[in-house]
Order: structure tokens, then sequence, then C-alpha cells
């Protein structure tokens, strides 16, 4: 079993967060920093779980059939947005009304003005390409970034003036920096393999993961972003947490981290899971 955790920028456990649930994956925080969006496989089945930080407690989103999962929140922090089979889809957070199909696509997430979804979708020319949608009924698709590399894991800066991604075109998962929504400009990120990037609420600080060890980039954006020298925050194996896939949030005031903490080591467990059209985080994690 596994039960979410804040840490700080050490990665030192300070306290642990709502119900133990199994197999949590893709960890998001809402805006405000009081609730916690999760996908985990409870009752041989994976939906999206919202954890309340406050309350300690647990409430299931999602009730369909098959795979419901990588969920990411609305700048609002009133709508949640995640994926239904290979379908990409928005409902209220708390649980009212039928949830709205966004079409074909995995891992969305919310432009910060709440108006676009920024997602990945399969290609078998160019792999994995980056395309950006209007929420609504009106505007088609756009391509964002497509090459013959595979692309995955956007991310919007808070100002809406960037966005972060991860390319494999150097023939390992780095992660880029480019302009938003026109792709002018390009920056590297990291230096020796990254994945999994995130914003700081502030959007001054790109976070992301190498193997197993949480990093940080500050970033100072202008006519021109100036990039920092990346840091090591804290190896989660060493403190007994879990990163992958996306299994790390950062709080609004960016001084720490909402991460999944293993609460016993199973032994006798022979499990074998198979999980559908959101594997680009595991197919180029590094």
């Amino acid at each position: 079993m596994q039960q979410l955790a804040w840490v700080d920028r050490k990665g030192e456990v300070q306290e642990l967060v709502g119900q133990p649930q199994p197999d949590m994956v893709f960890v998001s925080l809402s805006p405000d920093g009081h609730r916690v969006a999760v996908q985990s496989h409870e009752g041989d089945n994976w939906d999206v779980w919202v954890h309340d930080v406050a309350r300690g407690t647990k409430t299931r989103l999602t009730f369909e059939a098959g795979f419901d999962g990588t969920p990411a929140w609305s700048p609002g922090g009133d709508r949640i947005a995640y994926v239904q089979q290979d379908k990409m889809m928005i409902k209220a957070a708390d649980g009212a009304g039928l949830p709205e199909s966004m079409g074909d696509g995995s891992t969305p997430v919310f432009s910060p003005d709440g108006k676009y979804l920024a997602y990945e979708i399969r290609s078998n020319e160019t792999k994995t390409d980056l395309w950006l949608r209007p929420i609504g009924k009106d505007g088609a698709p756009t391509v964002l970034i497509q090459t013959k590399a595979g692309e995955w894991g956007p991310r919007i800066s808070p100002d809406g003036r960037y966005l972060v991604y991860v390319s494999d075109e150097s023939g390992k998962p780095e992660i880029y920096l480019t302009r938003f929504p026109a792709g002018g400009g390009k920056w590297q990120v990291s230096v020796n393999g990254g994945n999994q990037p995130i914003w700081s609420r502030r959007g001054d600080e790109i976070i992301y993961r190498t193997e197993d060890t949480l990093m940080a980039v500050p970033i100072e954006s202008g006519a021109a972003p100036v990039l920092g020298t990346p840091t090591r925050l804290f190896e989660a194996g060493e403190k007994g947490l879990s990163l992958r896939p996306r299994s790390f949030d950062v709080s609004p005031d960016g001084q720490r981290f909402i991460t999944v903490k293993r609460l016993e080591k199973e032994t006798g467990r022979d499990q074998l899971i198979v999980i559908t059209n959101w594997f680009s985080e595991f197919a180029h994690s590094p």
C-alpha cells in the first residue's frame, strides 16, 4: 500500500496525507493545495480519486469499467481533465454531472487561462507529438510540436508564455523549453537526462525527474528565458518515496512536494498490471 506524503525540499517526510491506496500514480495537487487527484488501481480498476488534505478522506471521481487516469486540475480548481481509455475527458472536481469528451489524446493539462488543453497524440510516423485544442465546441486542434523524435509531458508556464516538454531527439529524454503557443526559440533545461517536468506555481522554477532523483532549475523569464544550473533535491528511493510516473507535485509556495510514500515492503505479491493509453511516461522514462 501507499499513501500521499508532504515532503520538504530534501525529501524528508513532514506528514502523511489522506488514506492509503494501492498503486498511486499521476499525482496532481489542486491550485489551492487543499486536494490531491491521483490515479489508483483500487478494486481491480484504474480510476481517478480525489484526496482531501485537511479532512484526510478520499473520493472516487470516475466509475467507468475501463481505464481512467492521468488527472490534471483546471486553474480554478473546479474541473479535472483525465483520460478515459483513449479519450480525453473533463469532469467537475466535485463529481457532479457527466464528463465532457474532448476527443482523442492522452495526459491532458490545462492552459493557465483554462481555455485550452495541451496533450499528447501517438503517431506511427512521428512517435509522440504535442497538440493543443480549445475547450468547448469552437476551434480545431492544432499541432504544438511534431518532429521525427518523440515529444511528451507538456506543461505551460503559469504566465502562459512558455511550454516545457520532453524530447528524445538526442537519443535520450531531455527537458526543453520553447515559447508558447508559437514555438519560437528552444532552450535545453536538463543536462543529464530528464522527464516529467512541472512548473513552480510562481513560474520561477522547473522541477523534473532524472532516474529516481528530483531536480530543480531556476528560471527568469524575460525577452528570453535565463536558466540556472540543475540542482539535485533528493533521491526518492533513499526516502522510501516514489516519483514515477509523474507521482509528485509542488506546493503553491514551492517549499514542499506532495508525493507517494511506500508504507511497507510487500512480499509474496505476484501481480501483473497492464495499462494502456498513457505509456509515454513509462516508455520514455530514463
